[in-house]
Formats: C-alpha cells, sequence, structure tokens
C-alpha cells in the first residue's frame, strides 16, 4: 500500500524519530532524522528490494520532534529495542552477555578482560556476544599498541606473537616497563568509557524556551528530558535533573552513542 502523499507534505523539517506503520497499525520501521519530512521522503525514492519491499507496507507515518541529534539517536535506539520492528536489522538485541573489565595483576600490570555479564561487576562496557567484545578488544588493542596476551586475546603463551610483528612494544617479555604499559591502558580505557562521571548533556529543545537534556549519573545513562529555560537555570547539581528525565534504559548501543557524542564535543 503506498502512503497518501498529503501525510508526507504534514511532516515537519526537524530532527526527531519517525514511524512506519502498516495497515493493522503495526510499528514496521523506526528512524532518526535531522530533518524528518526529508529523511522519510528519501526513503521512497531507495532502490533496495527491501526499501521498495517495506514502502510498499506504509499506510501511516508518525514522528516525535526531540530538538537534537543526539535525543534522536537515544529515542531511536531506545524505541527499536522496545518495539522490535520488522525493518530495522540493527539494535535488536535485547540481552547483553559479555562484558568487558579491568583488573591488576601482582607484578602491577593491568589487564582487559571479559567474562559473561553476570560475573562481572562494574563493566567498563558490555556486548551482546563474544565476537563482538574480541573485535572490539583487538581493535583497540592495535590503536594503543596494547599487549594481546594482557588483554586475554592469546592465552597460555609467555610472549605474545604481536611484539614480534612490532604491534607490541613488549611488556610481554620485559622490554617495556609496567608505569608505561599502563598509561597506554588507561587512555585505552578512558577512551571508551564515560567513567563514573555524572554529566548533563545539554541540546537544544523542540522550541526556542525549552532546552533538551541527556542524564548520566556515575557513568550510567539514565534517560533525557525536557525543561523550560528558566527552570533549567535554577538547577545546580546533574542529581536535580533525574526529576525530570525520561527514564530509559542502559546498553552497550547507547553508551556507543554517548561515547561517540562526548568524544566530539569535549
Amino acid at each position: 500500500m503506498l502512503i497518501e502523499l498529503r501525510l508526507v507534505d504534514n511532516l515537519p523539517e526537524k530532527h526527531g524519530v519517525y514511524y512506519f506503520k502498516n495497515i493493522r497499525k503495526e510499528i514496521i520501521y523506526v528512524g532518526k532524522a535531522n530533518n524528518i519530512k526529508q529523511r522519510v521522503i528519501s526513503h521512497f525514492y531507495n532502490r533496495k528490494k527491501k526499501e521498495q519491499e517495506m514502502c510498499m507496507e506504509i499506510a501511516q507515518v508518525s514522528y516525535t520532534e526531540t530538538g537534537s541529534e543526539l535525543l534522536a539517536l537515544l529515542l531511536e535506539s531506545s524505541e527499536i529495542k522496545h518495539r522490535y520492528p520488522k525493518y530495522n536489522h540493527a539494535q535488536k538485541h535485547n540481552r547483553e552477555a559479555i562484558g568487558l573489565f579491568t583488573y591488576e595483576d601482582q607484578k602491577g600490570i593491568i589487564h582487559l578482560a571479559f567474562n559473561k555479564l553476570k560475573l562481572t561487576p562494574n563493566p567498563i562496557m558490555s556486548f551482546f556476544s563474544l565476537t563482538a567484545c574480541r573485535t572490539f578488544l583487538e581493535k583497540l588493542c592495535q590503536e594503543f599498541e596494547l599487549c594481546p596476551k594482557y588483554c586475554h586475546l592469546q592465552t597460555n603463551v609467555t610472549r605474545c606473537f604481536h611484539h614480534q610483528i612490532k604491534e607490541c612494544r613488549g611488556i610481554c617479555c620485559d622490554k617495556e616497563t609496567v608505569e608505561s604499559y599502563n598509561k597506554r591502558v588507561q587512555e585505552a580505557i578512558i577512551s571508551v568509557s564515560i567513567g563514573s562521571k555524572n554529566l548533563v548533556l545539554k541540546e537544544s529543545g523542540r522550541t526556542a524556551n525549552e532546552i533538551g537534556f541527556a542524564l548520566i549519573l556515575n557513568g550510567s545513562y539514565k534517560g533525557f528530558g525536557y525543561l523550560d529555560t528558566g527552570q533549567d537555570a535554577l538547577l545546580e547539581n546533574p542529581e536535580d535533573y533525574q526529576f525530570f528525565v525520561q527514564p530509559q534504559k542502559d546498553n552497550s548501543d547507547i553508551q556507543k552513542i554517548l561515547r561517540a557524542y562526548i568524544h566530539k564535543n569535549k
């Protein structure tokens, strides 16, 4: 079924999340956009088979304005996991399985390791599969020249294989000091974690007299919300914002969105 033109014409050209529904009013796709109207129209010009199949099912379009791209990304991720739309293939995972954590051994060397999430208190990050965790850790290892042995990617070895190809500086064979190696491990941890910070990420609101915000307390995402600019001026601490937040679940996809935002807006 092709959507009526008037439904597209009435869409706003603003940041937000849009929903495609079929004739039974079931949500079949959730997307985020910096320009809702433009993004929705673009689906109908996409020549990919799956896109065309989806467009033939669309009977209705609804939307939620968010005021900013960050809040649109956060809402989109939450809605996909909550509603499990037919045509959304990314971010559908519901249960995370693996946790990435750190510990220090008797030599003082900081390890990056992973285990089942239920056995990992306060993980740095969490993943939906062991493969996803290992792939991420391999990239981190390469970027910061960490030792695969001490990242638990190579086990039962005296020296890691990467030292031979000069991708490890030699912590595994006493060619590098513990202090020097640990410094890079800590840099790697900082690069991938929000830490235990309390943060209010302020964004544009849906109107000129409103601010939007995402709230992080003790490194955990609590959700997002909106305040009049006058109300916002009265709040002094991040904890005060929790009374105005729309509670949302934290997960690795949300953490990825927040890390990218914080890194971009240092």
